[in-house]
């Protein structure tokens, strides 16, 4: 197994702060992901092993423990984490950091997405050099949502694609239709 160490970040900028929204850490064959910084600390942690076994944290509370393939047997793609989250409760006073052969950031500029009241951020694993791999992953998506940014890192094992994704305008109408009628 080699050895291989990633860093993912996806950080929101307002024009004048910056903050972790998202954030994927990658040392061997052990992947830690997490929701940035929040005033509170992360909301939530995960973690998938090389052994195959994923694990989900809310507030520092284990919610999810499961037994996935080990990460340099997946066939196909896995979802490794989602998270989204109240852009105000994140600490708005992060210094981004350069990129560099390990260090990846996704910076969004928040003045640029008016029409877009939230986001989501996921990172998939998935089976090295498998031909469209990624775009059968974000078929579904573009299909019933609108992607913002994706990045795909075919340089390790496995594979990692992290994109935010956001409803169209008919999604989030039919989202505030179904959240009103609960009420």
């Amino acid at each position: 197994m080699r050895k291989q160490k990633i860093e993912l970040r996806v950080i929101l900028y307002d024009g004048n702060r910056y903050a972790v929204y998202f954030r994927a850490s990658i040392n061997g064959m052990d992947i830690y992901t997490g929701s940035g910084g929040i005033k509170k600390g992360e909301v939530f942690k995960g973690s998938y092993h090389a052994s195959g076994q994923k694990h989900l944290k809310v507030l520092g509370r284990m919610v999810s423990k499961d037994q996935l393939p080990k990460p340099d047997k997946i066939s196909g793609a896995i979802r490794v984490s989602a998270g989204s989250g109240d852009l105000n409760e994140l600490n708005w006073d992060y210094k981004p950091k350069a990129e560099s052969q390990s260090r990846r950031n996704l910076i969004i500029d928040l003045r640029q997405l008016q029409d877009v009241p939230g986001f989501t951020a996921e990172l998939w694993a998935i089976e090295p050099k498998l031909k469209d791999a990624v775009e059968n992953v974000l078929k579904d998506y573009r299909e019933k949502c609108r992607i913002l940014v994706e990045l795909h890192i075919d340089w390790i094992t496995p594979e990692l694609l992290l994109f935010i994704w956001t409803f169209t305008p008919k999604g989030w109408t039919a989202v505030s239709s179904a959240l009103t009628s609960r009420s």
